[in-house]
């Protein structure tokens, strides 16, 4: 059995005091209270970008030191970045942002080498893959313009297709940031999506991504048996903040083909008062 916690959008702050921050970090410790003792069962979290709400030191600092604190040490964290880890306030392209990214992650003594280069490839549990998991960069590291769009640059999408190739008789997760499905949504998709779509068509199993705010769900769709979106996971829903666990039964009858073995539903931990909205 194989676990994976999706986060996403946790827009993490200068300090714990704000909303998101005070929120992120409620949740990261429930996600260690409730999942780190699981016997028999691997146990991931996959957390699919904007950890933070801009490159700024004080946004990075609240993250490394009271959000990711709770989940690195304690599960294999599977992560990628959103377009605004890579962007000043707003939306806008800080040019160092991609190298502080990696930096944040190396000063949480994020457990493996960070790559530089994506698609990042892993396999778990390592040396028996029955399921690989491939990280995606959709954070526009070239558009200056003040928008939220991603791309998925022609190497990437060469390589990616070179790792499905290799993985085609396992279980295979895609995670990524920008939503793969609405192409031509101003704020929502990226460039190049529909040409990922075809190199994941009848290849991937399972996509998680996140970036519009919205949990839902889709089946069948662009030739992948199931596609699920996180919403922001800092963001009370009614009193609570709301997360999905993903169980992967990899012992199940027919397991890799559609969504044999495949169990999902959504986690909730009661928010802070405070952070909720005023009726």
């Amino acid at each position: 059995m194989m676990k994976i916690i999706h986060l996403s959008d946790l827009h993490v702050r200068k300090n714990n005091d704000k909303k998101d921050s005070k929120n992120a970090i409620a949740l990261a410790q429930h996600v260690k209270d409730q999942h780190e003792s699981a016997p028999g069962i691997e146990t991931l979290v996959v957390i699919t970008g904007d950890l933070v709400h801009s490159t700024s030191d004080d946004h990075y600092t609240c993250l490394q030191q009271e959000v990711l604190t709770h989940l690195i040490p304690t599960f294999r964290c599977l992560i990628v970045p959103g377009n605004h880890d890579y962007s000043k306030v707003g939306c806008r392209l800080d040019p160092a942002g991609p190298g502080r990214f990696r930096e944040l992650l190396k000063a949480a003594e994020y457990p493996t080498d960070y790559p530089t280069v994506y698609p990042q490839l892993e396999e778990v549990p390592a040396g028996r893959a029955k399921v690989r998991f491939i990280g995606v960069d959709t954070g526009d590291k070239r558009d200056k313009a003040p928008l939220a769009n991603g791309i998925i640059d022609d190497d990437q999408l060469k390589k990616l297709g070179g790792f499905l190739r290799r993985c085609a008789r396992e279980f295979v997760v895609v995670y990524l940031h920008h939503h793969p499905i609405y192409h031509k949504s101003l704020f929502t998709g990226f460039r190049e999506s529909e040409d990922f779509c075809k190199v994941v068509k009848n290849r991937a199993n399972l996509i998680l991504f996140g970036h519009k705010h919205n949990r839902q769900s889709f089946y069948d769709r662009k030739g992948v048996p199931l596609m699920l979106a996180s919403g922001k996971v800092s963001k009370p829903e009614g009193d609570a903040l709301v997360y999905r666990v993903i169980e992967l039964d990899t012992e199940a009858d027919g397991f890799g083909k559609g969504r044999n073995g495949v169990r999902f539903y959504a986690q909730e931990t009661p928010a802070d008062a405070s952070t909720l909205k005023k009726a």
